[in-house]
C-alpha cells in the first residue's frame, strides 16, 4: 500500500470509525423450550341483566339467577367467558369465589359491566385491559371489554373481547350494528398485530353479517364453524345470535349450544360452550 493511500484509510478511520461488522442474529431465544399447550373452556353467556326481571312474575331476582349461574359455569368447567347484561349486583355474585373480572363490580356502573370478561383467578391473571365504544340502543355508547390474560402456569397469553351489539330494529338497528361491527374488525385487527391469539365472545344480534365480516376482514374463524374464502361466505349449520370467534392458531373442539332446565332459570339464550386450545397449531 502506497503512503498515501496508507495516510486515506487512517484518516478515514479516525472521522469516520472502524469499518462496519456484519453481527450475526441473536438465535439463543430460538433454543428456548416452546411452551406446553393450554386448554381452556370458552363461554358467551348473556345472563338477562336483573334490570330485566325487576317485579317479574316469571323470572327469579338478578342475584338469585347470578348464583345459579356461577353454578352453572363451575359444572361447565368454564375457564373464561365473555358475559352480557350482567348487571353490578349480578357481577359481584358471580366474582365472589374463584373469579376476577374487568370491569371490576366494585367500581363500575351496571352500563359499563353490562359487556365483561371473567375468568378463574387461579389459572388466570389479568396483564392488560381496555375498552371501546360502539353504539348501543337509542343513541347510547357502550363500552365493549377487551382484556389480555396470562396462564398462571405456562406463561401463555390471550386477548378476549365481549361485545353485545345493539338489539334496535329497523333501519336505526342495522345502523348501529353495521357500526359496531367495523369498530370491532378494527380491535381485532389491532390485536392480531400482538402476535398473541385473539377470542371474541359476544351476543352480536345478528347471523351472516357478522360472521361474513368477522372472518372476511380478520384473521378470525367461529367455533361454531363455516367457512370465508374463495368460494365465498358459508355461515355454519346452526347459528344464533350467540358467537365465539378465535384466531386460526385456536384449536377448536366440542362446540356447543348449551340450553336445558339450569340455563332456563338463567337466561332467555342459549350458551355456546367449546375448548379452546392455545398453541394447538403450528
Amino acid at each position: 500500500m502506497s503512503l498515501r493511500a496508507l495516510l486515506t484509510t487512517i484518516l478515514c478511520v479516525l472521522l469516520l470509525g472502524p469499518p462496519a461488522v456484519a453481527v450475526a442474529p441473536d438465535t439463543s431465544a430460538d433454543h428456548r423450550p416452546p411452551r406446553p399447550p393450554v386448554s381452556v373452556r370458552v363461554a358467551s353467556f348473556n345472563v338477562l341483566g336483573s334490570n330485566h326481571t325487576v317485579r317479574s312474575h316469571s323470572w327469579r331476582p338478578g342475584r338469585a339467577r347470578a348464583k345459579i349461574a356461577r353454578r352453572w359455569l363451575r359444572n361447565e368447567r368454564v375457564g373464561i367467558a365473555g358475559l352480557q347484561e350482567a348487571q353490578v349486583d349480578q357481577l359481584r355474585v358471580l366474582t365472589r369465589k374463584r373469579w376476577r373480572s374487568f370491569p371490576d363490580p366494585r367500581h363500575a356502573r351496571s352500563t359499563e359491566t353490562a359487556q365483561s370478561v371473567i375468568w378463574r383467578r387461579s389459572r388466570w391473571r389479568m396483564v392488560e385491559a381496555h375498552r371501546f365504544a360502539i353504539p348501543f340502543a337509542r343513541g347510547q355508547q357502550r363500552l365493549q371489554p377487551v382484556v389480555r390474560l396470562q396462564h398462571r402456569r405456562t406463561g401463555r397469553q390471550v386477548w378476549v373481547v365481549s361485545v353485545h351489539m345493539s338489539a334496535e330494529r329497523g333501519r336505526r338497528g342495522a345502523h348501529e350494528r353495521r357500526v359496531g361491527r367495523a369498530r370491532l374488525v378494527r380491535v381485532v385487527r389491532h390485536l392480531e398485530r400482538t402476535h398473541h391469539p385473539v377470542v371474541v365472545t359476544g351476543d352480536m344480534n345478528d347471523h351472516r353479517r357478522v360472521f361474513c365480516a368477522l372472518t372476511g376482514r380478520t384473521r378470525l374463524v367461529a367455533a361454531s364453524g363455516g367457512s370465508n374464502g374463495a368460494d365465498g361466505c358459508r355461515t355454519p349449520d346452526w347459528m344464533h345470535v350467540d358467537w365465539i370467534f378465535g384466531s386460526r392458531s385456536i384449536s377448536w373442539e366440542d362446540f356447543r349450544f348449551r340450553d336445558g332446565v339450569w340455563l332456563d332459570a338463567i337466561t332467555d339464550h342459549v350458551v355456546p360452550v367449546v375448548r379452546a386450545t392455545l398453541g394447538g397449531r403450528r
